[in-house]
């Protein structure tokens, strides 16, 4: 069995709460580090699920990894991705913790890599380097972000993947299917490290659950709004009352005022699919009509809207984009009341 294969199985048990030191009589911890692999992608994701387990990784294949970023230049998209991707959880050991300065020129490298259309290249590697940039900018943030967030256009690389999802919701094989999955979740590979198995084989906070997907809708142009929608709306998530739940589809009419005094008012009516978030919506909208183009402050909780349509928040004059959801077209003589606003304007 080759090394990348057993890396498979190692992480696979390690994402169950099973020790892969004792899978049917066979160590395969032990295996991993006896059977260093030759190509640098294979030997990464082996030092990725020996990690993963609680394992120490030795100092010689550190040095390894240590030197495949050091030539970044010479290596592809999908090895970068899976080197950043080990080390980022090497550092998080207490003895390592000096290596987290050695991942920002790689990651800098990586995020040159990214297409006009979001992308890395194809689906997997954009799956793999979104996963890895996200760790590492997590990483760098929590010791002081003194070396700075790495600049890249995490919105319009998540857009890409999602823009590839098959009728039958798969993004193609099993394989790439999970990969993106995990390029849209808020864990990654190397977050399986995390997981609180009771002590068994893992170290770390998080209890041991399905991941949370971001909305099948994520970044196209950066998002939150004002605007005021039918009865067949869903605003972030939550599904409005009375909606047939065996449509595909809903029609959202979405209206953007400016201004108190209503100095614009434009309408547009956006085909979305039900239980979509609205920030979706505004995506679509932002598409078809640049009146709706939008910029947006991405936090852990969700999107921060500051611009529609080139007005940008004024918070020295308490002026803020406002989500409203109504029942009917607004009329500008009745403005709706603050009572409509919607409960929730996360991502």
């Amino acid at each position: 069995m080759t090394p990348g294969r057993l890396a498979q199985y190692t992480l696979a048990l390690n994402a169950i709460c099973r020790d892969p030191r004792q899978f049917h009589g066979h160590d395969l911890i032990g295996s991993l580090q006896h059977h260093e692999a030759e190509q640098d992608f294979e030997f990464a994701f082996s030092s990725l699920a020996v990690c993963s387990s609680g394992a120490h990784v030795r100092k010689r294949q550190i040095r390894r990894l240590l030197d495949i970023v050091e030539a970044a230049s010479d290596h592809n998209v999908d090895t970068l991705s899976m080197v950043l991707l080990a080390l980022n959880c090497v550092v998080r050991d207490h003895r390592n913790r000096n290596l987290d300065h050695y991942m920002k020129n790689p990651s800098v490298k990586l995020a040159e890599e990214q297409h006009v259309d979001g992308s890395f290249g194809n689906l997997h590697s954009t799956a793999l380097a979104v996963q890895a940039l996200e760790a590492v900018d997590s990483e760098l943030s929590s010791n002081g972000g003194n070396s700075g967030p790495i600049q890249w256009n995490r919105s319009s690389a998540i857009n890409y993947l999602v823009s590839r999802q098959a009728p039958d919701g798969s993004f193609g094989d099993v394989f790439t299917t999970t990969e993106v999955i995990l390029g849209l979740g808020p864990r990654h590979l190397s977050s399986v490290r995390d997981l609180n198995c009771g002590g068994s084989n893992t170290s770390g906070t998080f209890t041991a659950s399905i991941a949370k997907l971001r909305p099948p809708v994520t970044t196209t142009v950066p998002p939150t709004a004002v605007a005021s929608a039918d009865s067949n709306l869903t605003a972030e998530g939550t599904t409005s009352a009375g909606s047939p739940k065996e449509e595909e589809s809903v029609t959202v009419t979405y209206t953007l005022w400016v201004g108190t005094n209503v100095t614009e008012n434009f309408t547009i009516n956006v085909m979305a699919r039900r239980n979509s978030s609205f920030y979706h919506v505004m995506q679509i909208a932002a598409e078809q009509d640049p009146h709706y183009i939008f910029e947006a402050t991405e936090w852990p909780n969700g999107h921060y809207v500051h611009t529609i349509g080139n007005h940008k928040e004024e918070p020295a004059q308490y002026h803020y984009w406002l989500l409203y959801q109504l029942p009917a077209l607004p009329e500008p003589e009745k403005p709706p009341g603050n009572n409509l606003i919607t409960p929730v304007g996360k991502q």
